[in-house]
């Protein structure tokens, strides 16, 4: 599962994962990026790992779902809320090798994340 929207007068768009992804959520969430890239010439990403029921989301699957769907393309920097903190680590360090800034934050900080993503 992968839902997105804008959060209103910013570039910031929010990616509610909670994988597996469909095609058709992807082509969305690349449409909402790409429309704000064209608008503001970057995007940042607001990454929300959804956990429903026992759910779990191997944090490489992930990061392949948002860089094989061309997600990141714009994109300098990426949020990620979640509470497992093997997510929160994998968006502290997977993608140290492009040049998109990413920092994890506990689900009880997101409005951090969103400063973050603003600063």
């Amino acid at each position: 599962m992968l839902a997105s929207t804008v959060l209103p007068d910013t570039n910031i768009v929010v990616l509610m994962y909670g994988g597996p992804v469909k095609t058709d959520e992807l082509l969305d969430a690349c449409e909402e990026v790409n429309g704000i890239v064209r608008r503001c010439a970057t995007a940042r990403l607001l990454v929300e790992h959804c956990v429903r029921d026992s759910l779990r989301i191997e944090p490489k699957a992930m990061w392949a779902d948002l860089t094989t769907a061309h997600l990141l393309r714009g994109v300098d920097r990426v949020a990620v809320v979640a509470d497992a903190c093997w997510i929160k680590k994998v968006a502290d360090t997977a993608l140290s090798m492009t040049d998109v800034e990413a920092k994890g934050f506990d689900t009880t900080r997101r409005d951090d994340a969103i400063a973050w993503l603003q600063s």
